[in-house]
């Protein structure tokens, strides 16, 4: 998993802890906008898989003390579906609506982010897209993470939003891949990803089919 700002810029995970305010809210945007937890066992459940991955990047003593804080609590949610493509959590007691999905949403409203210090600068498209596009010539699926001043709006991300900073994650490949054209067909029609997928799967041909 490979975490960046929204100027493209990479932040190794063992060194976010060093930018709190960034840190900060990236563990809002996940830990409270989740259906993912930690159980008794230490071992995070519910939600998909992408979720889960998330919900082990902010980590079991981060999920805790948000549990524990009773003035850090979700006053409104929507969950992920595959037509907005995010999901919403609203945490009153910072004024703030987090979401969290996929990147050309979140940038059709934002025009600022968060830079690695925690401050609000204008957004650069150009130089967000061609990290975006550099991760995906990786097979690496990208997720994207803000916040607005305003209330949640059901399937709608405010045009105020802010982006936090955004993560790569790269898919496994299974091992019975190979034989899942429709699988492979359908990674390719969503992200456009799918030669290079295809390629680690051993389905992708000359023809490109």
């Amino acid at each position: 998993m490979e975490f960046f700002t929204a100027d493209g810029k990479t932040i190794p995970i063992d060194e976010l802890s060093r930018h709190s305010k960034v840190k900060g809210y990236v563990d809002l945007a996940i830990g409270k906008n989740t259906q993912a937890m930690f159980d008794s066992r230490h071992q995070v459940i519910g939600g998909n898989a992408t979720d889960q991955a998330l919900m082990k990047f902010i980590g079991e003593n981060t999920f805790r003390a948000f549990q524990e804080d009773k003035d850090c609590q979700v006053t409104a949610f929507q969950g992920f579906n595959s037509k907005n493509k995010f999901s919403q959590a609203r945490v009153e007691s910072f004024g703030k609506t987090f979401y969290k999905g996929a990147p050309e949403r979140l940038l059709a409203k934002a025009e600022k982010y968060l830079d690695a210090e925690g401050t609000v600068c204008p957004l650069d498209h150009a130089a967000l897209n061609a990290k975006i596009d550099e991760l995906a010539a990786k097979a690496m699926r990208v997720l994207a993470f803000g916040y607005s001043g305003r209330e949640l709006k059901e399937n709608e991300i405010q045009d105020d939003v802010v982006l936090i900073g955004l993560v790569g994650i790269r898919d496994d490949v299974r091992s019975e891949a190979g034989s899942r054209y429709t699988g492979c067909h359908n990674y390719r029609r969503q992200t456009g990803n799918g030669s290079r997928y295809c390629k680690r799967c051993g389905t992708f041909t000359k023809s490109g089919r």
